[in-house]
């Protein structure tokens, strides 16, 4: 019972005729072709019905055609004329139970959804089908013997034969070492109580797994990922014949798919040298997971070109890396490495021995179809021990950098006060050259015209007295002008300007005692 059901869901086309057959029964008892009626023109029962089989059978093979073209439209995503060719006949194909496969790829990968299910579009059998593809998929299909081609976002049709080889998500991804610890805070936590051996050396495991060793000895076990996306600027020499680029559909799509990357990416293939079993599936290496294989062995690489030390303190003047610590020359390295087609070489020592060399990582991942985006390496955890010798080291450091610090600003401080002394000074002394200086020699000229001859010492003395003053006094009003009219000044200066008047009225009174012929 449970194969007749199984049959009967299967193969749409037995429905169709069996619905056919009784309809036809009603068309035929209908016309009534045995009786011979008035339109039989004298012929046969047999030639009647033969007539009345060959009419039904074009008009339900038309009908099929007409339905089949629009229902076409509304269950396939079509966009041009050629597409509904193809349709067609894959709507008949699927009406007798003969159909290949129909997939809904959303993201990369085959969505698990009710657009999936049932086992009719999962057919096992290499048939002509349709694949569906989001805005940030790829695909390419194989045969038993060979890669046939690429095929990006939208409706794509399944030639015979063909079967899906991979997808590609198209977007940004995020890729971290595959192996590595689950907490990298207690990666260097010792055995606990309640953990076994084996639970323990996997531990060590998984640290050892993505840690690196410092030319001095010490274990470092940083966090990194690695951003990357498939590339969408490779060349496209290397597109095959049959390739869908799919120009219409790549104008407005933001992931810009690229068939040669989604080629790549689908058939690149790493393998683990470390895998116990050569023939399982685990010595294969996914493309999406060498990013993160490559970040973990640019850090070992580096790591061990500078001290524990080196990595927290930045080089003196004069170093190829001056201003810089270790870490940060190691972040820079390691992300040019990914992302530029060359990069300096450096020593056992951290230097620069070469200024141009190929990165052989930026170059293996354009085989694969991979554009790295980003790769930090940041917070490196160590061993409680040397944890504990850091913080003491970075304790006195610090407190003696402080130290310094603290007498540079003082010294600073101090040079910046004598200089903005001396400015205001010369600013002071050019104003009052421009204010007071042009009405000085008038006042000494009229003091010369008003003295009389000289008759002794003593009128000599209160001439030179009397230009003393004279000078003294427009020096002064210069300067309590320049208190008037600069607000800030006069807000800092405060009472000061009334004194000046002061001293300005008391050379008045000295001036007017001075022109009595009064002796100082």
């Amino acid at each position: 019972m449970d194969n007749i059901l199984r049959f009967w869901r299967e193969n749409t086309i037995v429905r169709i005729l069996l619905i056919g057959c009784i309809v036809f029964a009603f068309f035929l008892a209908v016309r009534d072709p045995w009786s011979g009626g008035e339109g039989g023109g004298g012929r046969s029962w047999k030639v009647q019905l033969f007539i009345e089989v060959i009419l039904f059978g074009g008009l339900l093979a038309v009908l099929m055609a007409f339905f089949l073209g629009i229902f076409s439209f509304f269950v396939l995503p079509l966009r041009r004329w050629g597409e509904w060719i193809h349709a067609w006949p894959r709507l008949l194909v699927f009406m007798m139970g003969s159909h290949g496969q129909a997939i809904w790829v959303k993201d990369g990968s085959v969505e698990d959804s009710k657009r999936n299910a049932g086992a009719w579009r999962h057919s096992p059998e290499p048939k002509p089908g349709v694949l569906i593809l989001d805005g940030a998929s790829g695909a390419q299909f194989k045969t038993s013997n060979r890669f046939t081609r690429t095929c990006g976002p939208g409706l794509t049709f399944m030639r015979s034969r063909e079967t899906l080889a991979g997808m590609v998500f198209l977007g940004r991804q995020v890729s971290f070492p595959p192996i590595r610890p689950a907490d990298i805070k207690e990666a260097f936590a010792p055995q606990g109580e309640h953990e076994s051996d084996e639970e323990y050396g996997e531990r060590v495991d998984e640290r050892k797994g993505v840690s690196g060793h410092t030319r001095d000895g010490v274990e470092a076990l940083p966090f990194m990922l690695v951003g990357f996306r498939p590339a969408p600027n490779l060349c496209r020499v290397d597109l095959g014949p049959e390739d869908d680029v799919k120009p219409e559909s790549c104008i407005l799509n933001p992931f810009k798919y690229n068939p040669v990357a989604v080629r790549r990416a689908v058939n690149a293939d790493a393998l683990n040298s470390n895998a116990q079993n050569h023939f399982s599936e685990e010595r294969h290496i996914p493309w999406d997971d060498m990013p993160g294989y490559l970040v973990a062995e640019l850090w070992r690489e580096f790591v061990r070109k500078f001290t524990l030390t080196e990595l927290f303190r930045e080089f003196p003047d004069g170093h190829d890396f001056a201003g810089m610590t270790a870490l940060e020359v190691i972040r820079e390295r390691v992300k040019a490495r990914l992302t530029q087609p060359n990069d300096v070489v450096l020593d056992t020592y951290g230097n620069v021995i070469r200024q141009r060399a190929p990165s052989r990582e930026y170059h293996l991942l354009r085989e694969w179809g991979i554009q790295v985006k980003f790769a930090p390496v940041r917070n490196p955890c160590f061993s409680p021990e040397i944890e504990e010798t850091l913080v003491k080291e970075w304790f006195s450091f610090w407190k003696w950098r402080a130290e310094d610090e603290r007498k540079f600003i003082q010294r600073k401080r101090s040079y910046m006060r004598r200089r903005g002394r001396i400015h205001a000074l010369s600013a002071y002394v050019k104003i009052l050259l421009e204010k007071a200086l042009p009405d000085l020699p008038a006042d000494l000229v009229r003091i010369e015209q008003d003295a009389q001859s000289p008759q002794s010492p003593q009128d000599q003395k209160m001439i030179q007295y009397a230009k003393i003053i004279a000078a003294l006094s427009d020096l002064l009003e210069a300067t309590r002008r320049v208190c008037i009219s600069d607000i800030e000044l006069a807000r800092i200066v405060g009472e000061e300007e009334t004194k000046i008047q002061k001293v300005i009225d008391w050379l008045n009174w000295l001036k007017i005692d001075l022109s009595k012929g009064d002796v100082l």
